[in-house]
């Protein structure tokens, strides 16, 4: 049995508003399994965690791309 780690991904964002957050948390948590997501909309960056198990973070920025907002991982 192959044992899968969980990774936590930080991204850079331009999510600036409560109601654009909610409609892509819930685009997150309904297309990929995810642990948990959450974001610091008072950060100048608006840093978004996502922690996940055996996922891209490629597709989650091209999640966040299609609702209309920037978003870059931060390594």
């Amino acid at each position: 049995m192959i044992a899968l780690t969980e990774s936590i991904f930080v991204f850079k964002t331009n999510i600036d508003t409560p109601a654009h957050w909610e409609s892509i948390k819930n685009a997150i948590e309904s297309t990929f399994e995810i642990e948990s997501c959450s974001i610091d909309l008072e950060d100048v960056d608006k840093v978004m965690r996502v922690i996940a198990t055996d996922i891209d973070p490629i597709h989650i920025i091209s999640l966040v791309e299609k609702q209309g907002k920037n978003c870059y991982e931060l390594v």
